[in-house]
C-alpha cells in the first residue's frame, strides 16, 4: 500500500523505536518498545505534567463495511475500549460502520489518501497490491478458526505477513477471521452440476476464479449493493458467511445454503503510516500491546456470533445442507488449479505462505 509520504521499510519502521517480534502466545503480529533510557520523571502537579493530563486526545477514524450487528464491529469496538482503557483515554477510536466512509473496494486508497486511519484490510479486494495474500482465500486452505489463530500466531508467518504489508505502508495491529465462507442460493445447490450458469456474487480475486471453475458466473460488486442486487435479480446468489447472512438478514433473498466451509479468510486490522506517525513512542506502544491481547478475542467474538447466526438461519426456515465427505472431495478436486495457479503466480514467495498454511492446516 502506497500511503503518502515515504515508503516504509523495516529498517525505517524500526527508527520509530519499535521493534517486531513474534510467538504464539501474542495472537498475532507483535511489535514492543526498544529499549531506552527512562526520561526524567517530573514532579507531581508541574505544569509539564499537569498540561500532558489535559491534553486532548488524539481522535484515529476506523472505517470497515459491515453492519453494527456484525462480528468485525463487534471486533473494532472491543479494540476501542481496550486501547481507551490502555491509554488512559489518551487515544480515542471513532468506529464508521457500514461504509460510512468507505465503500469495501476503496479502504486502499483511503488509507492511503488520509481519509481513514484504522481498517480491516480485505487482502481479496487488493489482489493486484498484495497477490500472496490470495493465499488466504484459496478453498479448503483453512481447517478451522483454531487453526487459523495457530497460523497467525506463528511467529515465523507474523514476521514474513509483517514484511510484506508493510513494505506498503500498512502496519499491522492484529487480526480477525470471518468464519466459514460458503454458497447461499436462492435455489438448491449441492453439487458441482447445481452451479451451472448461476450469477453468484464474490468478493473476487480466487473466490470469482473458483466460482467461475464450479460452472458458474462471478459478479462483483460492493457490500452496500448485495441486498439490491438479489432483490432485483441481478445476482442468484453470494458466497459469504453465515454470520452475514444472519446479520443483513439476507435469508430473505437467499433461502438455501451449502454449508462446506468453502473459503475462511483473516482479516488484519491496520493504521496507516499517516496515522502512526502522529503517534508518540508510548502510545505506539500501548497500540501494539493492545493488539496482541485483542487478536484471541476477536477470534471468539466470530466464534460466538457464528453459532448465533446459525441458530438465526434455522429459525428463518432456511435449508441448509452439508455435504458428505466424498462431495466435499468433489469440490476441492474442481478447484486445486487454483493452488497450482498461485504458486506459479507467486513462485518461492506462494510456497512459503502455502507452507506456513499447511503447518497448521
Amino acid at each position: 500500500m502506497k500511503l503518502q509520504g515515504s515508503r516504509l521499510t523495516r529498517r525505517a519502521f524500526l527508527r520509530t523505536g519499535v521493534l517486531l517480534v513474534g510467538g504464539a502466545s501474542l495472537g498475532g503480529l507483535a511489535v514492543c518498545a526498544r529499549a531506552q533510557s527512562p526520561a526524567p520523571s517530573k514532579p507531581a502537579g508541574s505544569s509539564a505534567s499537569t498540561a500532558a493530563q489535559r491534553a486532548a486526545p488524539i481522535t484515529l477514524r476506523l472505517a470497515h463495511y459491515w453492519p453494527t450487528t456484525s462480528q468485525y464491529h463487534q471486533g473494532a469496538g472491543l479494540f476501542a475500549q481496550m486501547v481507551k482503557d490502555a491509554t488512559g483515554g489518551r487515544i480515542d477510536i471513532k468506529i464508521f460502520p457500514a461504509e460510512q466512509l468507505v465503500k469495501s473496494n476503496e479502504m486502499y486508497n483511503a488509507l492511503s489518501k488520509g481519509t481513514v486511519d484504522m481498517g480491516y484490510l480485505v487482502y481479496v479486494y487488493f489482489s493486484s497490491q498484495f497477490p500472496w495474500a490470495d493465499a488466504f482465500t484459496l478453498p479448503f486452505v483453512w481447517k478451522s478458526n483454531d487453526a487459523i489463530l495457530q497460523t497467525v500466531s506463528d511467529k515465523g508467518f507474523s514476521d514474513e505477513v509483517y514484511r510484506l504489508t508493510a513494505a506498503d505502508n500498512a502496519l499491522i495491529l492484529g487480526w480477525q477471521q470471518t468464519g466459514a465462507i460458503d454458497y447461499f442460493t436462492k435455489k438448491p445447490v449441492k453439487t458441482k452440476a447445481d452451479f451451472k450458469g448461476i450469477l453468484i456474487r464474490t468478493s473476487g480475486g480466487s473466490a470469482a476464479a473458483a466460482t467461475e471453475l464450479l460452472g458458474a458466473k462471478s459478479v462483483s460488486m460492493s457490500t452496500a449493493e448485495v441486498i439490491d442486487a438479489l432483490q432485483r435479480g441481478t445476482v442468484d446468489a453470494v458466497l459469504t458467511t453465515g454470520t452475514e447472512i444472519a446479520t443483513r438478514q439476507l435469508y430473505r433473498s437467499v433461502p438455501y445454503g451449502l454449508l462446506a466451509s468453502f473459503r475462511n479468510n483473516v482479516l488484519p486490522l491496520v493504521i496507516s503510516k499517516q496515522a502512526w506517525d502522529r503517534l508518540p513512542a508510548d502510545l505506539q506502544q500501548a497500540l501494539v500491546k493492545v493488539g496482541q491481547e485483542w487478536t484471541p478475542k476477536a477470534f471468539a467474538i466470530t466464534k460466538a456470533l457464528e453459532k448465533t447466526s446459525l441458530d438465526q438461519m434455522k429459525a428463518n426456515k432456511m435449508t441448509l445442507y452439508t455435504p458428505t465427505d466424498a462431495e466435499v472431495a468433489d469440490l476441492k478436486k474442481v478447484t486445486q488449479p487454483l493452488y497450482e495457479n498461485y504458486v506459479k503466480k507467486n513462485g518461492q514467495q506462494g510456497e512459503k505462505i502455502l507452507g506456513f498454511l499447511k503447518k497448521y492446516n
